[in-house]
């Protein structure tokens, strides 16, 4: 037999730039948001439920899942005082009457608001939707469901800029209402892309605090 020779061998070792401790690439946290919703006007749970799918259905085309939180109903809610935000992707939405809102309610078009992008908290007027949705091209509940979802886009958009198409338009005309099955009233890509990377921001955020000793 012949005698054996050393041989060179090199030796490749990738390293993810998202790999944990044991060279582990970690995956990609899907953007998930919870928001809790205060009934302030006693709205039945069957109104509140198809409005809540409405918004989601909005979100899902922009890739964010949505989970809601019931609150207080109107008999045990301070209007006056700012919800407290249990984590950094908690967001709180109040469904209101204009008489509730006072002056925070500008112009008769207003549908809702925000009461703070700092805090995350914003409204929406029920019985401004509710006149809107009377004479116009669709029903109370998804009106009402297109309403949460825009409030909530400036939530995570941290943003009270309006968009000229989509559901972030500041007025909605009544073709895109009519038209809305066809994803008139959606995000655009670019806010879609804004708001993923916002919650994932918030998410990584949360993931370091918890890991501190």
């Amino acid at each position: 037999m012949g005698e054996f020779r050393a041989v060179p061998v090199l030796l490749l070792v990738g390293f993810h730039p998202a790999a944990d401790a044991c060279g582990i690439p970690e995956a990609i946290p899907e953007p998930q948001i919870t928001v809790n919703l205060y009934n302030g006007i006693n709205l039945s749970s069957g109104d509140l439920q198809r409005a809540e799918r409405e918004a989601e259905r909005i979100f899902l085309y922009a890739g964010i899942q949505v989970g809601w939180i019931p609150g207080m109903l109107a008999a045990g809610l301070d209007r006056n005082k700012p919800m407290v935000q249990s984590n950094a992707v908690v967001l709180q939405l109040r469904i209101w009457t204009r008489r509730m809102a006072g002056k925070r309610a500008t112009g008769s078009e207003t549908l809702g608001f925000c009461l703070s992008l700092d805090n995350g908290d914003a409204v929406v007027l029920a019985d401004a939707i509710q006149k809107r949705a009377v004479f116009g091209a669709t029903n109370f509940t998804d009106l009402l469901g297109l309403a949460m979802a825009h409030e909530v886009g400036h939530l995570l958009l941290r943003s009270m800029s309006h968009s000229v198409a989509g559901i972030m338009q500041a007025r909605w005309t009544e073709k895109c209402l009519r038209e809305d099955e066809r994803g008139f009233l959606r995000f655009t890509p670019g806010e879609a892309a804004l708001m993923r990377n916002e919650i994932r921001h918030r998410m990584g955020l949360k993931r370091q605090v918890a890991s501190l000793p």
